[in-house]
């Protein structure tokens, strides 16, 4: 029997049906679309973060809201030390953008980034190459407009302390298809305080630009404090070529080591692969004695470097390391008094040391010349791992006598020796079992009434020992030295030789001092 039910009332429960199963199935692929683009922007993003440089870029959670995609807490480094907090997609059909390949503008609200400070200077290493071509590779292939970075803290560790600053910037695509770059880093602590500004583009092709403006500077490390800093910067890179850079930085007062120097200026200039630097400065409490120095080598590559310093009055010198590098029970020994500075002129000398490259560990040759460029001391200076060794080759007494300040005594002949030296920020400079001895024998005159009062004779007369010294022909010198740079610090000095009216008897002078390196050169309160 046929079923007489109207036709409509048979297809409105299917209708029904019909439309609950395309419903069912919209909210599933609704789901399956957010899933699925939540996911992929991720893993754009990761591409992307890759792209920059960030190659282990991982993690994080997707949202869809009304305006776009939001990303949170992105891990990228492998430590998951530095991450991305809030990361904000925008643009129409926001929730398609990941499955059309556009990310029109993002928005990075907040980051933090944890390095090293050396990190900073790899991109201007000669032997490292710009791949910025990436950066409108990557506004080409995923259609950004505009990254803006709202802010990022950044921690960096470095030999000089702990460093933190925080930034933001943004980078926006040309019409042309470059990229537009611009920023501010700033720091607030009291290791740094400082603003820098940043404006640059970056060319189709990968050809960077950019100039930076350091203002309000001021920096208080373990081993640098400097005030009223400020300076400029350009650097310009080809695709795939090292930096090069031109630069002005200027402090009003820079410490380095504890030695104090006023109206800094340094220069950079040149490719990064052979960079020159100069810097100015006058040591702070002299009355004009300036100290300039060279430096021509590759950044993070100092083995391949050259510095020269010049110095006008090496009294000047003397005090300025002593008060820099001397410590007494951790503290710094007072500075010498005007009096003291004003009685004292000591010719000036030039300083060269060039790194040598075939060493095994770090080694410098040094040459120390008069103004008049004539070699007067010549040596090595090695870091080794406990210490530094001061190797002597070559030390002429006649020169070294002018510049240590030593009015009634001149000497002449060569020296050779090997000095240990050690130095910490708590106890300063120590000298450890030096030794110098005769390279080529000599002459030494003595013509003072007394012995200054830190040295004794050993085993003779005082009186007896200056008669010797007023004329004395030696074939032997040997100087001992222990200690602490600010004293008491053991200096021995053996001189074996002959009177000049005497050439048959050889006599034997000892000296005994237990003043600090300032005492033995003269310049004591």
């Amino acid at each position: 029997m046929m079923d007489k039910t109207p036709i409509p009332l048979i297809l409105n429960p299917m209708k029904k049906t019909v439309l609950s199963i395309a419903a069912l199935l919209l909210i599933v692929c609704a789901g399956l679309a957010f899933g699925g683009s939540g996911l992929l922007a991720k893993w754009r993003v990761h591409q992307a973060l890759g792209t920059l440089g960030f190659i282990h870029a991982h993690g994080g959670q997707a949202e869809w809201t009304g305006g776009g995609i939001v990303l949170r807490d992105i891990k990228i480094d492998k430590d998951e030390f530095s991450t991305i907090e809030q990361m904000r997609i925008s643009g129409p059909l926001a929730m398609l953008m990941p499955f059309l390949g556009g990310m029109p503008s993002i928005t990075i609200d907040r980051a933090t980034l944890t390095m090293d400070a050396a990190a900073l200077l790899l991109p201007f290493r000669g032997d490292m190459k710009f791949p910025q071509q990436s950066l409108p590779a990557l506004f080409k292939k995923n259609n950004i407009q505009a990254i803006t970075l709202n802010s990022i803290q950044i921690d960096m560790n470095s030999p000089a302390g702990a460093i933190r600053v925080e930034a933001k910037g943004q980078a926006t695509a040309l019409p042309d298809g470059g990229v537009r770059l611009q920023a501010v880093v700033w720091g607030s602590q009291y290791q740094l305080t400082t603003t820098i500004s940043a404006n640059g583009e970056v060319a189709p092709d990968g050809t960077l630009s950019a100039d930076f403006e350091i203002q309000d500077g001021k920096a208080n490390m373990k081993t640098i404090t400097a005030s009223r800093m400020g300076g400029w910067a350009i650097v310009n890179a080809a695709p795939n070529q090292p930096a090069t850079i031109s630069a002005q930085l200027a402090a009003g007062q820079f410490v380095y080591h504890g030695i104090a120097m006023n109206g800094m200026t340094t220069t950079l200039d040149g490719p990064a692969s052979s960079l020159k630097i100069t810097m100015q400065a006058m040591l702070a409490g002299t009355k004009g004695t300036n100290i300039t120095a060279d430096w021509t080598g590759t950044i993070g590559k100092t083995e391949s470097a050259t510095i020269r310093a010049q110095v006008d009055n090496a009294a000047d010198l003397f005090v300025a390391l002593g008060t820099g590098l001397f410590k007494q029970n951790g503290h710094a020994i007072a500075a010498l008094s005007d009096d003291v500075r004003q009685k004292q002129s000591r010719p000036g000398m030039i300083v060269t040391a060039k790194a040598r490259t075939t060493a095994p560990q770090k080694t410098y040759d040094l040459s120390v010349t008069g103004l008049d460029n004539a070699e007067w001391m010549r040596g090595e200076w090695r870091h080794m791992p406990a210490m530094i060794e001061l190797d002597i080759h070559n030390l002429d007494m006649d020169e070294l006598t002018s510049v240590a300040g030593w009015k009634n005594t001149r000497l002449s002949g060569t020296l050779t020796g090997l000095a240990g030296i050690i130095f910490t920020p708590n106890e300063g400079l120590n000298i450890q079992d030096a030794l110098f001895r005769t390279a080529s024998s000599g002459t030494l005159k003595f013509s003072g009434d007394e012995f200054p009062d830190h040295l004794t004779v050993e085993d003779a007369g005082a009186k007896e020992t200056r008669a010797l010294m007023k004329n004395f022909d030696y074939g032997l010198m040997e100087i001992y030295i222990d200690g602490p740079g600010a004293g008491p610090m053991n200096t021995d000095i053996t001189i074996g030789g002959r009177t000049e009216g005497n050439q048959s008897k050889p006599d034997i002078i000892q000296l005994h001092s237990d003043a600090g390196l300032l005492g033995l050169v003269g310049l004591t309160p």
